[in-house]
């Protein structure tokens, strides 16, 4: 099974606040925990903002560090929980985008940043310490100038440089094909894409439920089918409803 952790979505619905990333792995039934969500690309000083809501939100608890001279947060003890998720078996990915997404850089500078803050390569600013991520996913629900094909092949050329094993994902709404990740699924390697049943107007499991399922399996049946003209036929297909 796959979480999004990171937007405490659960309290705008009266249950309680998320808790640490730690409190997760001890849940056998959690294989991956996509970290959500670095949502702007190009902050102050030219380097990418996260926003982990009552975990890690500087806007929001001004006792938590930015590096200088940018948005980008010191999120130490998130980078505890990652290892310790890790050593437990799970796979944990740094999930892009988000609904309020900023777009706003060019593939190549990103892919850059993002293999060295957050995984093998080099950087002064480390968000989670000497803990390396396990992969990125794309979380597009926007349209953008964005070279998605580009930044994944950067990634995955990166991935190749380096010691352990790393995944590149998506995550797609329902409708096929998706207006925002369609090509970035046809024409590059990703290992999984995780299906939204949420955001999706009709295809919203949360709002429309069983009535429409008829209409949904298509669209998931279609997914299946293309599958095996993705650059990587072997990637995974998964059910995501949050």
């Amino acid at each position: 099974m796959a979480v999004y952790w990171g937007q405490n979505s659960g309290a705008a619905g009266s249950l309680p606040y998320q808790q640490p990333l730690g409190a997760y792995c001890d849940d056998d039934s959690v294989d991956i925990i996509l970290l959500s969500f670095l949502y702007i690309l190009k902050g102050q000083g030219g380097y990418p903002v996260l926003n982990f809501a009552n975990i890690c939100d500087y806007t929001k608890n001004a006792s938590v560090p930015v590096f200088p001279g940018t948005e980008l947060m010191h999120c130490s003890d998130m980078g505890v929980d990652i290892k310790r998720c890790q050593e437990k078996g799970k796979i944990i990915l740094l999930s892009i985008g988000g609904a309020t997404a900023q777009l706003n850089s060019d593939a190549g500078t990103f892919s850059k940043q993002i293999w060295d803050l957050f995984m093998e390569g080099s950087s002064e600013f480390r968000p989670f310490d000497d803990a390396i991520i396990d992969g990125i996913d794309l979380d597009f629900e926007q349209q953008s100038q964005f070279d998605t094909i580009q930044f994944a092949n950067n990634m995955n050329n990166y991935f190749k440089s380096g010691t352990r094993k790393y995944y590149l994902t998506a995550a797609p709404q329902c409708p096929y094909p998706d207006a925002n990740l369609g090509n970035l699924l046809a024409q590059s390697h990703v290992d999984m894409a995780f299906i939204q049943f949420y955001n999706s107007g009709w295809c919203d499991n949360s709002k429309y439920g069983l009535p429409h399922w008829p209409e949904v399996s298509t669209h998931m049946s279609n997914y299946a089918a293309h599958q095996a003209i993705y650059t990587n036929n072997t990637a995974k297909v998964i059910i995501n409803s949050q």
